[in-house]
């Protein structure tokens, strides 16, 4: 059975991130395999509540948003959510609408 769309969500424990970013990207390709489909987009979303972060896994590249949402800000933070929704619906618009620029991108090796 394939699926499609999918958003991971995963809490940063203890404020780590990185370790964070570890287990939303192995689910992220946990996600492509589910699917049957390494190409198209699926988004991650690390949080600790207060910080969020979001991704997205396309093929074997991933980009992290350079920009950090703090609840603070909860405007800003509703509408990067809510597009990351939109592009669920779009899933070939960019996502480099979410900040102003990123600044991480892997290729990952992928057999």
């Amino acid at each position: 059975m394939a699926f499609s769309d999918f958003i991971v969500l995963v809490e940063a424990k203890k404020n780590d991130f990185e370790q964070g970013w570890g287990q939303c990207l192995a689910e992220l390709v946990a996600a492509q395999k589910i699917n049957e489909d390494m190409i198209s987009p699926v988004y991650g979303i690390v949080t600790d509540g207060n910080l969020w972060q979001f991704g997205k896994l396309e093929a074997d590249v991933f980009v992290k948003d350079a920009e950090n949402f703090t609840i603070d800000r909860l405007p800003t933070l509703y509408g990067a959510l809510e597009y990351i929704f939109q592009l669920i619906d779009q899933p070939a618009a960019p996502l480099s609408r979410l900040g102003r620029h990123f600044h991480m991108a892997y290729n990952l090796p992928f057999p």
